[in-house]
């Protein structure tokens, strides 16, 4: 699949914070799927699609920052097989200050980020947001390290090591 250049155009507000970026289906590209996003710097995210005719692609502030664009310019996007991530390394705040998920689910702050980054694509000097569980307020976390480096998945069995910013 060759580049294309689409339009950025701002996510709705249920669907910020997830890692995720909407493509018309028009485009071709199917949702599950993963794209890297290229405007002044580059970033990645899952896709998922719309019902549009339009060569769009909906994003939330913090993937168009990662990208060093704005909302309203262009991008290049091309589809990418990310690597599974071994180790992920992020400073942020504490998660579990905001959500209602027991201890019994995640019994550390590192079980906890890995549930809520689960599928997720990232890579270094990145800023990841997540939805605060219990709030709408986002949690931001820096990405530090990955192993391997490049673009990666995070998944089940990466092993997650967090410090509070």
């Amino acid at each position: 699949m060759t580049n294309m250049r689409l339009k950025t155009v701002l996510l709705k507000e249920e669907e910020k914070y997830r890692g995720i970026a909407r493509i018309s289906k028009s485009v071709g590209i199917h949702p599950g799927e993963y794209v890297l996003i290229s405007g002044k710097m580059k970033t990645a995210a899952k896709v998922w699609t719309k019902n549009s005719n339009e060569r769009l692609i909906w994003l939330d502030e913090v993937t168009a920052e990662n990208a060093g664009i704005e909302i309203g310019d262009y991008v290049e996007v091309e589809k990418i097989e990310p690597a599974t991530a071994r180790k992920v390394v992020l400073a942020g705040e504490d998660l579990s200050k905001h959500t209602w998920i027991p201890r019994i689910i995640a019994r550390t702050e590192e079980d906890l980020i890995k549930l809520v980054l689960r599928g997720r694509v990232l890579s270094v000097g990145e800023v990841v947001a997540v939805r605060g569980l219990s709030t709408d307020l986002p949690v931001l976390y820096e990405v530090l390290e990955t192993d391997p480096a490049g673009f990666v998945i995070v998944s089940e069995n990466t092993k997650i090591k967090w410090c509070k910013k």
